[in-house]
């Protein structure tokens, strides 16, 4: 065999053992979650949301090494296209009373208890009213991620007039979540250190 060929079969040889570490590493779950998290840093918003839906996926607490992570990019995301004197988000739980919408397209709204606002001063206690046609499948996740005695991460924007916030993102955290705090606090650097343009 010429040494040519020799140095084409070495080649052809290496590229096969680098795929297959390739293939091994990106079918297990850790691989998987390094690769999304990986993606969910990208500047385009839809390939970071495709990333985001991915580790959803995934689920806690395989994904709680990123879970931070997530919520504050997704909520950073989802305020970017909310007037900076509108944007809504705060920590609070239900109380179980209800309010009857006043405008179309809304479902009916539930009083929260505001706990920690995120964003600026609230009242003690807000209406967060929920699109009519449901949440979108991120949104859907993350809220239906915790069990237990939840609280939520609701993010929106405000209606005047209306003391409530229509919230496209509503975040379950248990009570004794240990990410609890670390995403509040992740949340709010990302959110008051966005430029002024994302405030």
């Amino acid at each position: 065999m010429s040494r040519r060929a020799k140095g084409w079969l070495a080649s052809f040889g290496l590229v096969l053992v680098v795929v297959g570490f390739g293939v091994a590493f990106g079918a297990t779950t850790a691989g998987r979650v390094r690769f999304w998290a990986w993606r969910m840093r990208s500047r385009d918003r839809e390939t970071r949301l495709t990333a985001r839906t991915r580790l959803l996926e995934v689920g806690r607490p395989e994904i709680d090494g990123v879970f931070v992570e997530l919520i504050a990019g997704e909520v950073s995301d989802r305020l970017a296209g909310v007037p900076p004197g509108e944007r809504v988000a705060f920590l609070g739980s239900s109380t179980g009373a209800v309010a009857e919408p006043t405008l179309p397209g809304l479902a009916q709204g539930l009083v929260y208890e505001v706990e920690i606002s995120v964003t600026r001063p609230l009242p003690p206690s807000m209406v967060v009213w929920l699109p009519k046609d449901g949440l979108d499948p991120v949104a859907e996740a993350l809220r239906r991620g915790s069990h237990g005695r939840v609280r939520e991460l609701v993010v929106g924007r405000e209606m005047a007039g209306e003391n409530g916030v229509q919230a496209p993102l509503l975040v379950g955290l248990t009570a004794d979540d240990p990410l609890g705090f670390a995403v509040i606090d992740a949340t709010t650097s990302r959110v008051l250190d966005a430029p002024p343009s994302m405030r």
